[in-house]
């Protein structure tokens, strides 16, 4: 599929990926990875949620590998999640101990994340979501939360910026096996953040935007 093709269609791509065997498989071994305390970009990403707020929303959470690794370094962040695939929410529950009773809710868009008030959480974050969206419509997920954050967004930034010319490309190589991938071009990037407050983190992987 060409990127052009992705663009119209980028929301079914999504769902296409987030139901695969193969997705599937990886997130149980991010989890693991963040539970470990050894990736160093996950210990990160972890840290700048707890620098900025004790209250988070996770856009894309996934199995809830950030709740979980909350729960271990940080645990006095309240964390709540947002998916927009069931079969990821229901894995997530049954990952939860009994007693536990972690928010999550389904969504149907990440692009429109209007039904979440302005400033509801100190922090919102997303991880490895993003990458699967094209600039234009990635932006606007990004605009949504920094509009529901007091404080900060926080991302895994998957999609570095390949170069300086002003084009995005489909991705190859090693990330081909989880989804779509989206490279972005680093033109688009800096018009977008041009106006913003951000810290890198861990070789420029992690990123927060200040509000």
């Amino acid at each position: 599929m060409d990127v052009e093709t992705y663009k119209q269609d980028e929301k079914q791509m999504f769902l296409n990926h987030t139901l695969t065997a193969t997705n599937d498989e990886y997130a149980t071994k991010y989890l693991q990875g963040f539970l470990s305390g050894n990736m160093v970009e996950s210990m990160a990403f972890l840290k700048a949620i707890n620098e900025y707020g004790e209250t988070c929303l996770d856009v894309g959470s996934s199995y809830g590998a950030q709740y979980f690794g909350l729960k271990k370094f940080y645990p006095n962040i309240k964390w709540t999640g947002c998916e927009i695939s069931q079969q990821y929410i229901d894995r997530f529950k049954n990952l939860l101990e009994e007693g536990e009773n972690a928010e999550v809710f389904l969504i149907s868009d990440y692009k429109d994340l209007s039904s979440i008030p302005d400033n509801s959480y100190d922090v919102v974050t997303s991880r490895s979501m993003l990458c699967h969206y094209t600039p234009e419509n990635a932006f606007k997920i990004i605009d949504e939360m920094l509009r529901i954050a007091k404080k900060a967004v926080v991302i895994k930034f998957y999609c570095l910026p390949t170069d300086n010319d002003d084009r995005y490309v489909e991705g190859f190589g090693n990330m081909t096996d989880r989804g779509y991938f989206v490279y972005w071009s680093k033109l688009k990037w800096d018009e977008y953040i041009k106006d913003k407050k951000v810290k890198e983190y861990e070789k420029k992987e992690v990123i927060v935007i200040e509000k």
